[in-house]
């Protein structure tokens, strides 16, 4: 199909405009070749499909992205070097001679001994960083590059949030001088006019945050913890801190989307080889087809010599008539061609595949999908899952993906995990299925971990609590158990301790009886402890948390030796050296988290924690900024290293220093509302009380329930004369922390500036019997 010239120009601007632009319509109209006829002459083009379950979970993008990577790596290595953190997460079977740091721990340990696995959040840094990378490599090329991504409706959801990232990036950048767009992006979003073909999804518009800036003392100095990895062994102090469910000020525009319409008559007909039929079998052809050439050929094809005469049935009727008048070897070797093709092709061969025996289609998807298994395993191909979905066993299906499933855990791709699996995760049926010991029951187990670590605790609970009935015997149910102690314990808001405790002395008293002979059971047992040492020191029974990790390092050690389970263990030290901190042993604390560094050296959480730990020492704030430094090296974009760094440059007067790290934590997570406190506290101590106010504003939106971010705003209002907002804020402030100082002190001086002795009185009256009752 030729390019549709009318639409041509509103592309061309969308592009110049925005970056993007959504041009929708069916198969058969001409969108590839109308986006290539929109596109400037001196933009170099990449034609790629969207379709994530038959090109993986960055469709659109990896061709171009391991292109760039190839590039780098010959030309541009100190490229790949500055971001190979992101790089060799998300292609972990890639090796690069440009790569100068050892993987960490997470990422060498046998899946067996994998007992830490990546936050939710983890997924954003990543794709910050593989964004910049190609807008890097893009930058030096000095060549603009155009993506049309053929498919987008089916867009993974990674890609739709590398698209956001790049999208928002390219947008900052755009506001600095001499700064132009070297990546843009056309999407075509197909659909079917017969209802045959796949839906209209719209493109993942993102928000981007404003900018303002703007300290008061007595703002809050607690320092942020990784959200890189989480769930397993994890850390005990609660780094869950929340998603980028928050927004603050400034919205990206939608991008403009080009709907192109079926042809009209004319087009149509000069479209189309229909000459030998009658005007009038030429126009029941047209309206039959719906003006799209690439249906009226299948109907071609189902008529053959019929076509002028036969228009009054819908075309799937035609097509399953057609089908009707082949023998079943043309019918199989149709489907042949389709699943080779990952169930891409024309309207027959879809139907063809729908119609035939499940059994027969599910033989030739599974052996696709294993073909397809072994060359991503090779390191030969993305991690195509259209073949495993297509089984239509529900049963062979979920068996099919569970090796799919462990490696987007094993990266942190958890939207693109549930953009499939949800549908599987909501039978009764299949959480049912097995002996309990199988592989698909630990995929479950797994799916619980995922779902816990991302806030669906109650999804989570019910999927643990119908496992432990249903397989009460499993070799999980400590893993399970496990599971739902920290669940209770840790991520379910409010946190139940009791009920957490319930499970985790089940769960070692299960351990003692079922599992004594396990060949593993001193590590399954440790495991189990250091759940219940979390507890306790949740529960503030320090002691007893301190007696199971210590006790738990040196049975490792006995049991196994110091080659094995060296993630375990150096989590275990890890914790206990929290715990230490929390008692305010800080010697013990800085030894032990040491330790545990030296066990696993390229694991960026680690020195932010030492950061943290060495910031509390008066005299050794050069150190912490060195383990800051080295943790913003080891990981991938570390948001929450560049607001705890940001926090000591700002207590040590390097007010330019503290700045560009909460502005580099909002490039990573826009809606990091810490950040946009921070620069306002800066904005505050410099007098500029109005940028101030804007900065706190923007965290508000975000976060309304930060007790010094409340008592800031409240100065800043005042500084400004708005004593109504001011005490509004102070009061907020007072509402979540009744003994915040800086809030009741800042009430009493507007509610005095009201010249009203009365409300001042009945405050402090107020105030005093608050204290009473504390």
């Amino acid at each position: 199909m030729t390019a549709r010239l009318a639409y041509v120009p509103a592309i061309a601007a969308a592009l110049r405009d925005h970056g993007i632009a959504v041009v929708a319509g069916a198969h058969g109209l001409g969108l590839r070749a109308t986006a290539r006829k929109a596109v400037e002459a001196d933009r170099e083009i990449w034609e790629l499909d969207g379709d994530g379950h038959a090109h993986g979970c960055l469709a659109g993008f990896e061709p171009l992205a391991l292109q760039l990577l190839d590039e780098a790596e010959r030309h541009h290595p100190a490229l790949v070097a500055a971001h190979e953190q992101s790089l060799k997460r998300l292609w972990p079977r890639r090796d690069s001679s440009a790569y100068a740091l050892p993987r960490d721990l997470t990422s060498t340990s046998v899946r067996d001994e994998r007992t830490r696995f990546y936050h939710h959040e983890y997924q954003n840094k990543l794709l910050v960083g593989l964004a910049e990378f190609m807008l890097a490599v893009l930058a030096v090329r000095r060549q603009a590059v155009v993506v049309v991504i053929d498919n987008a409706e089916r867009l993974p959801p990674t890609s739709r949030s590398l698209l956001a990232v790049l999208r928002r990036l390219q947008e900052r950048s755009a506001r600095l001088p001499g700064r132009t767009c070297c990546l843009q992006c056309v999407l075509l979003e197909r659909g079917d006019a017969n209802g045959l073909n796949g839906s209209h999804t719209g493109c993942n518009a993102d928000h981007d945050t404003g900018r303002s800036t703007g300290q008061h003392a007595g703002c809050d100095t607690r320092r942020s913890t990784d959200h890189s990895a989480g769930g397993g062994t994890g850390s005990f102090v609660d780094c869950n801190n929340g998603g980028d469910t928050g927004r603050a000020a400034k919205h990206i525009t939608d991008p403009v989307t080009i709907r192109i319409a079926p042809l009209t008559l004319a087009e149509f007909e000069a479209a189309t080889d229909l000459v030998h039929l009658t005007p009038f079998q030429r126009e029941t052809v047209y309206r039959q087809s719906g003006g799209n050439p690439a249906t009226c050929r299948v109907l071609a094809t189902c008529l053959g010599h019929d076509l002028g005469k036969a228009a009054t049935l819908p075309v799937t009727t035609v097509i399953d008539l057609y089908l009707g008048t082949l023998d079943m070897a043309r019918r199989r070797d149709l489907a042949r061609d389709w699943v080779a093709s990952s169930c891409q092709g024309d309207l027959i061969a879809q139907r063809n595949a729908a119609t035939l025996p499940a059994a027969e289609l599910d033989e030739l998807h599974h052996a696709a999908h294993v073909a397809a298994w072994q060359r991503h395993t090779a390191g030969q191909g993305p991690l195509v899952l259209v073949h495993a979905l297509a089984i239509r066993d529900p049963l062979r299906r979920l068996q099919a993906l569970v090796e799919p499933c462990d490696v987007l855990m094993g990266i942190g791709l958890y939207d693109t995990w549930f953009d499939f699996f949800a549908e599987l995760f909501s039978s009764d049926v299949l959480r049912r299925q097995g002996s309990g010991d199988d592989a698909i029951n630990g995929l479950f187990i797994n799916a619980a971990f995922v779902l816990y670590a991302m806030g669906y605790t109650a999804a989570a609970l019910a999927l643990l609590d119908d496992f432990l009935t249903t397989f009460p015997a499993s070799r999980f149910v400590p893993t399970a158990l496990y599971a739902q102690s920290m669940t209770y314990g840790r991520y379910q808001v409010p946190v139940d301790l009791p009920a957490a405790e319930d499970c985790a002395v089940r769960n070692l008293r299960l351990i003692a009886e079922q599992f004594a002979d396990h060949p593993r059971h001193t590590y399954i047992k440790v495991f189990a402890e250091n759940a219940y040492a979390y507890i306790k020191a949740r529960q503030g029974k320090f002691d007893e948390a301190l007696a199971l990790c210590e006790h738990g390092i040196a049975e490792i050690v006995s049991a196994y030796g110091e080659d094995q389970f060296q993630l375990h263990r150096s989590i275990l030290i890890y914790n206990t050296s929290q715990v230490y901190e929390l008692v305010n042993d800080l010697e013990r604390a800085e030894r032990r988290l040491r330790t545990a560094i030296a066990c696993d050296p390229f694991y960026a959480e680690y020195y932010n924690d030492l950061g943290n730990l060495l910031s509390r020492s008066h005299g050794r704030e050069d150190e912490a900024l060195d383990a800051y430094a080295r943790a913003i090296a080891l990981s991938p974009p570390y948001y929450e290293a560049h607001v705890n760094r940001g926090m000591l440059r700002a207590e040590l007067g390097d007010v330019e220093g503290a700045a560009a790290d909460f502005e580099r934590a909002l490039v990573i997570k826009p809606a990091e509302w810490r950040a946009f406190r921070e620069l306002g506290n800066l904005r505050l101590v410099a007098g500029d009380a109005a940028g101030a106010l804007a900065a706190y504003d923007a965290a508000l939106q975000i976060e309304a329930h930060d007790a010094d971010l409340l008592a800031n705003a409240a100065v800043a209002a005042s500084e400004l004369g708005d004593s109504a907002l001011a005490i509004r804020h102070c009061q907020a402030a007072l509402a979540i922390d009744p003994r915040h100082a800086n809030a009741r002190d800042n009430l009493a001086a507007e509610l005095a500036a009201l010249s009203s002795p009365d409300s001042v009185q009945r405050y402090f009256h107020l105030t005093e019997e608050q204290d009473a009752a504390d």
